[in-house]
Order: C-alpha cells, then structure tokens, then sequence
C-alpha cells in the first residue's frame, strides 16, 4: 500500500474508514493512517495483539 500517485482527498476516499487484514498492513503504513487522522480498524485472529501494535506505534510517536 502506498501513497505516492495519490491526493490528499485521493487517500482519504482510498483508505478512510477501511479494515485491513493484520498480515497485510505494516507498521509504517499504520503510522501513516494515524498521521493523517484516519479511521481504520484491523482483522485480526489475536485482536489484542494487535491493539497492543497499535498503542505501541502511538505512544512512541509522543
């Protein structure tokens, strides 16, 4: 998943309010969301890890 073809607007219509599959979305990709204040949730089998991911990526951003 990247960024690079597309506007602003163009990645909000893409990736806004998406659910996106655990092993298909990277760490950087998920910072991305977060910078550009997107909604997203994340399938996962193990949801707490991934909440845990999530946080994780957050507070180091603090």
């Amino acid at each position: 998943m990247n960024f690079e073809n597309l506007t602003l607007d163009g990645i909000y219509k893409k990736y806004n309010f998406n659910s996106f599959k655990s092993t298909e979305i990277s760490d950087q990709f998920i910072n991305t969301l977060i910078e550009q204040k997107m909604s997203f949730s994340i399938e996962a089998e193990n949801i707490q890890q991934e909440v845990e991911r999530v946080e994780r990526l957050i507070e180091a951003k603090v």
